[in-house]
């Protein structure tokens, strides 16, 4: 039974019924689910060997240099594909932000960390970085981690230790 209502709701059969609305809602489903897919892997882990490289000081320079440019290939390769997948949309996926812009924030500064490609070469890419860098919900993010103490809407009410927050936890 369960089979056969998937199958009527993503039949093609009828467009404008209300199951053409349900086919649109898992389009759109699964394009976010196939952007954070490629924003979770590709794109994150892009950044692994500079970050290893960073974290291992202790390498042979040679070592590190082969793997900040095995990193740069990495990080601009994924620039390039995301790029291209953006379309003519503002934001990733369509007209407005989604969870996929905001987990594209998170990974997408540490291109001022590591130095690897000028951004400005990706103009869609740099269009969005700057549109979420002005979202005042990014602003209030970075002044978190900075250590500031942001003016905010009084949802945040600070932090606590890990400890703390595993204990309360029902387990």
């Amino acid at each position: 039974m369960r089979a056969r209502g998937v199958t009527e709701i993503v039949s093609p059969a009828r467009p404008r019924s209300r199951q053409g609305v349900a086919v649109a809602l898992i389009k759109d489903f699964d394009r976010l689910n196939q952007m954070l897919a490629y924003l979770n892997t590709t794109f994150f882990s892009a950044f692994s060997p500079l970050w290893y490289a960073l974290e291992h000081a202790g390498l042979p320079e040679s070592e590190r240099q082969a793997l900040r440019n095995l990193g740069a290939r990495k990080v601009v390769s994924a620039h390039a594909n995301l790029e291209a997948l953006m379309g003519d949309t503002p934001w990733l996926l369509c007209d407005h932000r989604t969870l996929a812009d905001a987990y594209f924030i998170g990974i997408a500064r540490w291109t001022r960390y590591h130095e690897v490609l000028d951004r400005r070469d990706y103009p869609k890419l740099q269009g969005l970085f700057e549109r979420l860098e002005a979202d005042a919900g990014v602003r209030f993010a970075h002044a978190i981690e900075n250590g500031e103490t942001p003016q905010g809407g009084g949802a945040f009410q600070g932090h606590i230790r890990l400890a703390e927050a595993l204990q309360r936890l029902p387990l």
